[in-house]
């Protein structure tokens, strides 16, 4: 699991300073803007999801997976110690129509 925890965050960060130094990374303050994010119950989803929960970001968090969102919001308030701008919602990324509907649901 630790080993698990550690590779994630390797590639997160691996990912990041790629970006950051191939000046794609926007200076862009976040804070209060809203992010909708897909696959924020694990991985790659949830670490963005911290990132920008971090930076005070209003956050849509989507996935398949209830529990893996659940546990990415109680992440999100162990960290930021709120969580009332967190709006959590089931998506199948597959299904057209849901995404479509999530649109509004997020607003």
């Amino acid at each position: 699991m630790i080993l698990t925890l550690v590779l994630g965050i390797s590639l997160i960060y691996a990912v990041y300073v790629f970006l950051r130094e191939n000046g794609m990374l926007t200076k862009e303050n976040v804070k209060g803007k809203h992010i909708f994010i897909t696959g924020a119950g694990s991985g790659i989803g949830r670490g963005m999801t911290l990132k920008f929960a971090a930076a005070g970001a209003n956050l849509t968090m989507c996935d398949i997976n209830m529990e893996g969102l659940e546990e990415t919001k109680r992440l999100v308030k162990e960290l930021t110690k709120k969580d009332d701008n967190l709006n959590l919602l089931k998506l199948d990324v597959s299904d057209r129509k849901a995404i479509s509907d999530s649109k509004v649901k997020a607003n």
